[in-house]
């Protein structure tokens, strides 16, 4: 840019001074907004333990309602709980790719149910995205863990899993080889011909 010179952005500004203006009044109004969100997200989960089964299930279908990253946050904590996992993983997956960014976070998360039902819910949501991530996972040492991300890449069907799979074609894990080659067949890629058959594995992973 010559010296001298304003550059367009500045241009812009000096042209509409009610911009700035505008952004802040609606920061002003946002935050509220979603203080009040995050407390909603609280309250909700301190009810969690005194619902009954539907009761849980209301609970939880709210929090998916309120749609935040404090609120997609909160249903992926619950990966943990064999009792509330699958309700979070279907509030997860009808918020799609506003759930992507915690469940890649979750990827790396210690606990492997955590790690499983994240890789689980992007394959629902098919998440291509997610692959680069989900790929190196295809080594975890926990078999489950294995299991759901050679099931999730199966969902997602992106072609650059291809290679990972057929590897996986090798897994110890029986359960590993049989939604690797299953995956596979959902993918579709001619270089992997011939080693995939539907009867390899069951139909969804184990809980």
């Amino acid at each position: 840019m010559r010296p001298g010179k304003e550059s367009p952005s500045r241009q812009h500004s000096a042209r509409h001074p009610c911009a700035v203006l505008t952004a802040l009044l609606a920061a002003a109004l946002l935050a509220p907004a979603a203080a009040a969100a995050q407390e909603d997200v609280d309250a909700l989960l301190q009810r969690l333990p005194g619902e009954s089964p539907f009761g849980r299930y209301k609970v939880i279908e709210r929090i998916g309602d309120i749609g935040t990253t404090d609120a997609v946050r909160a249903l992926v904590a619950l990966f943990p709980d064999e009792d509330l996992r699958w309700m979070a993983v279907r509030q997860l997956a009808q918020l799609r790719s506003v759930a992507v960014p915690a469940l890649l976070e979750a990827l790396r998360a210690p606990d492997a149910d955590t790690v499983r039902f994240a890789a689980y819910t992007l394959g629902e949501i098919r998440a291509a995205g997610a692959v680069p991530a989900l790929v190196p996972l295809l080594a975890s040492p926990d078999a489950e863990v294995r299991q759901h991300v050679a099931y999730a890449l199966g969902m997602i069907r992106d072609r650059a899993a291809t290679d990972a799979l057929i590897g996986a074609l090798k897994d110890p894990d029986p359960v590993v080889r049989g939604y690797a080659a299953t995956s596979l067949g959902e993918i579709g890629d001619p270089r992997a011909k011939g080693r995939c058959s539907p009867r390899c594995a069951p139909k969804t992973p184990r809980s």
